[in-house]
């Protein structure tokens, strides 16, 4: 469109030359033939030679000359002006015009464009403010199916496990794990045995309970489980003192100590008459102890604390997590001379990890830990002392 344009602005152009070329030519021609013109018209016309109408047109015809030559080299001149100026125009000062207004209406354009992302966040934003928490959650599936693709809409897609595992725990009234701190050491107990002593300590955070109105402040219902399997002889046997241990307390109340509420009679290990939300059950030679107790939570802060000591005969420790946790730390103690044969951490990056001595272990995180296995250690003897055990239980 644009060369259409110029295109028919040049052959405008040089038409008005070419007519005012014409135009100077010929009076130029009429002026050099003034005097001829002048006679022939006298002689045709029978006009006197010496009137006034002669006269006249003697002085036209012999000024058509400088008329024509002054046509002639100012039109030149003009066009030759013009088309410098143009030219000017056209290098010089039109790229530069071109340019700022390339730059304008794209500011123009851009600010367009920031104008209505900011009136629609704007907006989004208003919307958000005024509406209901139930309507705002209905519509959480078509916020992420908007935002990040219709996937997220299938039943088996990433944000419809996540909705199902995780969003209870967004809710300010759902306790989560905070602070979670696990220390394991591990004694020497025999050829293929080890004493397992564990301290696992967290504090339960709870929201909603932090709303400086006490007044307003709702206690908040919570379920307390824990699960220990271990073996029966391990927990009355011929010693003094059994070999398992385990002792369950929230906010410096002891609910469960096994050395206290589980007695043991004709083979049978069972708690102890009045001792409530604890469960006993046997399987085989194993003894399942599940405590389930309830409570009604009334700071946003409580800790808990577990102990538990036991025999195992394991090389190895992995520690999982059943809900999200926030912020965690796990320290290993071994023996002086034992060492880990294998380290693995689910996130890496997300851990600072210490080693030493290395028969020691120590990792710590402040971010959020989801369910699932955080951690797998595997460790062994030294080979002189396996030796040495092997050549005692020969003899």
């Amino acid at each position: 469109m644009t060369d259409d344009i110029t295109i028919r602005k040049s052959l405008r152009e040089s038409t008005q030359f070419i007519v005012l070329f014409l135009i100077s030519v010929a009076m130029i021609a009429i002026g050099s033939l003034s005097r001829f013109l002048h006679e022939k018209f006298i002689h045709f016309s029978g006009v006197n030679s010496e009137s006034g109408l002669s006269e006249i047109l003697k002085d036209a015809l012999s000024n058509s000359l400088w008329i024509g030559m002054t046509l002639l080299i100012g039109g030149a001149a003009v066009f030759l002006a013009s088309y410098k100026v143009e030219k000017f125009f056209k290098n010089k000062i039109s790229p530069i015009v071109t340019k700022h207004v390339d730059r304008l209406s794209y500011e123009l354009e851009k600010s367009g464009k920031d104008t209505k992302t900011m009136l629609s966040a704007k907006l989004l934003e208003n919307v958000i403010a005024t509406s209901d928490k139930g309507e705002l959650r209905s519509k959480l599936k078509l916020i992420h199916e908007k935002a990040y693709g219709n996937h997220c809409s299938n039943e088996r897609s990433l944000y419809s496990a996540f909705s199902e595992k995780l969003s209870p725990f967004l809710e300010p009234e759902t306790p989560h794990r905070s602070e979670y701190h696990q220390t394991v050491t591990v004694r020497e107990n025999g050829e293929k045995s080890i004493v397992w002593q564990e301290v696992c300590s967290y504090k339960l955070h709870t929201i909603s309970l932090e709303n400086p109105n006490t007044q307003e402040r709702k206690p908040v219902d919570y379920e307390l489980k824990f699960c220990s399997i271990v073996n029966i002889a391990e927990v009355m046997n011929d010693k003094k003192e059994p070999s398992y241990k385990l002792s369950i307390s929230v906010d410096d109340e002891i609910i469960f100590d096994s050395l206290k509420d589980l007695e043991f009679e004709n083979g049978v290990v069972r708690k102890k008459d009045g001792i409530e939300c604890v469960e006993v059950t046997h399987n085989d030679q194993e003894l399942v102890i599940n405590v389930n107790k309830k409570y009604a939570i009334k700071n946003p802060w409580t800790e808990v604390e577990i102990k538990e000591t036991s025999i195992i005969y394991d090389d190895y420790f992995i520690s999982s997590r059943q809900e999200p946790t926030c912020g965690a730390k796990i320290t290993m103690n071994l023996p002086d001379d034992w060492t880990f044969e294998l380290i693995r951490f689910g996130h890496p990056k997300d851990w600072t990890i210490h080693q030493h001595p290395t028969n020691t272990l120590s990792a710590w995180t402040n971010k959020w830990l989801m369910p699932g296995i955080t951690f797998f250690c595997k460790w062994q003897r030294p080979m002189a002392k396996q030796l040495e055990l092997k050549d005692i239980n020969q003899k």
